[in-house]
C-alpha cells in the first residue's frame, strides 16, 4: 500500500479506518497518496469520518441521464419521465435510487440507457420495490452525438411535455479515450452530450414552463484547470483533472444556462451529491482504485446520494431558485472563478461548435 509522493499535507495524514492505512489528500484533493501508519488515535478515526463531507467527489457514479415529468401538485410527481443511462447489472446506483424515488411519488420515470439488458433490470428492480411504478426505456449512448439526437427526437414524439430535465451522467477514465465522434470522452459524456440534450430539448420545456434543469456536478470540480484552448486534453491527460474539468463544466453550463433562461419559467440548478458508494473507480489507476477500495465503507449510499438530485426536482421549496449550486439541498457558494461569465460564454459558444447543434438533421 505504500506509495509515496511529495504531498504538502502529509504531517496531517486522514485514517480511513482503524487499520494500518492512512489517506493523505493534496491540498485541492486532486490525487491520494496512501502510505502506512503504525497506530492511529480516536482523533483520527473522527477526522476520517468527517472526511466523508469533505472530500471532493471524484467518484459520482452518475452513468445516468433523466428526463422527469413531475406533476405542479405540491410535491407530487404524477405523470413523472425520468430517463437513466446504466452500466451496472444488478446493482443501485445513486441515478436509479433517483428514479425509484420519483417513481414512488407517482413519476412517470423513462430511463435513457446505453445498454438494454442493464436497463431492464434496472426497470424490474424499482417496479420490484415500488407497487404500481410507471417505467419507461429509452436507448442511447451520450458518447455518441447521433445517439443523443435519436433519443431527443423518439422523446418529444412520445411525450407532450417536460417538467424536469436531470442531467447526472458520469464517468471516470483512467487513460485518455476518444469517442466515435472524436472527442475525448470524460468531456464528452460527462459535458457534452448534457449540453447537446439540453439544447435539443430546450423549446419542451420552455413549453412547459415553470419547469426545471437538474445538473449533477461535483465537489471535484475545485480541482479543475480547465483550458478552453484544450477541452480534448491532446496535451497531456491527467484522469483527475480530467473528470474536475468535466465537473467545472458542469457548473459553467449551469449558471450560463440559467442566466439565458431567465424571464422563461425554467430554472436551471447544480448540485455536488456527496461521495457515493459506486463502482466508478474500477477503471482509475491502481492507486486511485486503491482509495475507492479502502474508502469503501465511509461512503453515502446511492439513496442518500440521490436525496439532493430529488429534492431539486421535487420539492416546491426551489422551484423558483436558478443558477444555485447545492450541497446537501443547501445552497453554496462555489469558487470564483465559476462566476466568470465571459469564460462560461466561451466554454457555451465552443460547446456549440463540438455538438454541431447547426446540423439540420436530428439524427445526423
Amino acid at each position: 500500500l505504500a506509495a509515496r509522493h511529495r504531498c504538502d499535507a502529509l504531517a496531517h495524514p486522514n485514517l480511513v479506518r482503524k487499520l494500518s492505512v492512512v489517506v493523505v489528500f493534496h491540498p485541492g484533493l486532486v490525487v491520494p497518496h496512501i502510505h502506512l501508519a503504525r497506530r492511529a488515535g480516536h482523533d483520527e478515526v473522527d477526522h476520517a469520518l468527517r472526511l466523508r463531507r469533505e472530500v471532493g467527489d471524484a467518484i459520482q457514479a452518475a452513468q445516468a441521464l433523466r428526463i422527469l415529468q413531475i406533476g405542479h401538485a405540491q410535491g407530487a410527481c404524477d405523470g413523472e419521465i425520468a430517463l437513466d443511462q446504466r452500466r451496472k447489472r444488478g446493482r443501485a446506483e445513486p441515478e436509479s435510487a433517483t428514479a425509484e424515488e420519483l417513481a414512488r411519488r407517482g413519476a412517470t420515470v423513462v430511463m435513457l440507457c446505453r445498454d438494454r439488458g442493464r436497463g431492464e433490470a434496472a426497470r424490474a428492480r424499482i417496479a420490484s420495490r415500488v407497487d404500481g411504478a410507471r417505467l419507461e426505456l429509452l436507448i442511447a449512448d451520450l458518447a455518441s452525438q447521433r445517439s443523443v439526437r435519436r433519443a431527443a427526437e423518439e422523446f418529444k414524439s412520445a411525450h407532450p411535455r417536460l417538467d424536469v430535465l436531470i442531467n447526472n451522467a458520469g464517468v471516470f477514465r483512467g487513460r485518455r479515450q476518444v469517442t466515435g465522434d472524436g472527442l475525448e470522452a470524460t468531456f464528452a459524456i460527462n459535458h457534452l452530450g448534457h449540453f447537446l440534450l439540453t439544447q435539443l430539448l430546450e423549446e419542451e420545456l420552455k413549453a412547459s414552463a415553470p419547469s426545471r434543469i437538474v445538473n449533477v456536478s461535483s465537489s471535484a470540480y475545485k480541482s479543475a484547470r480547465l483550458n478552453l484552448a484544450d477541452l480534448q486534453s491532446e496535451r497531456g491527460y491527467d484522469a483527475m483533472r480530467a473528470y474536475g474539468n468535466s465537473k467545472l463544466a458542469n457548473i459553467l453550463f449551469t449558471y450560463e444556462l440559467a442566466r439565458r433562461l431567465e424571464g422563461s419559467g425554467v430554472t436551471a440548478n447544480c448540485l455536488h451529491p456527496g461521495v457515493v458508494r459506486t463502482r466508478i473507480g474500477r477503471n482509475a489507476p491502481p492507486l486511485i482504485w486503491l482509495f475507492f477500495l479502502v474508502m469503501k465503507p465511509l461512503l453515502l449510499s446511492p439513496a442518500k446520494g440521490a436525496a439532493t438530485t430529488v429534492y431539486l426536482a421535487a420539492s416546491p421549496e426551489v422551484e423558483r431558485v436558478s443558477g444555485k449550486y447545492f450541497v446537501k439541498q443547501v445552497p453554496q457558494p462555489t469558487a470564483a472563478r465559476t462566476y466568470t461569465e465571459e469564460t462560461a460564454r466561451q466554454l457555451w459558444e465552443l460547446s456549440e461548435k463540438l455538438a454541431d447543434l447547426t446540423a439540420a438533421d436530428p439524427t445526423a
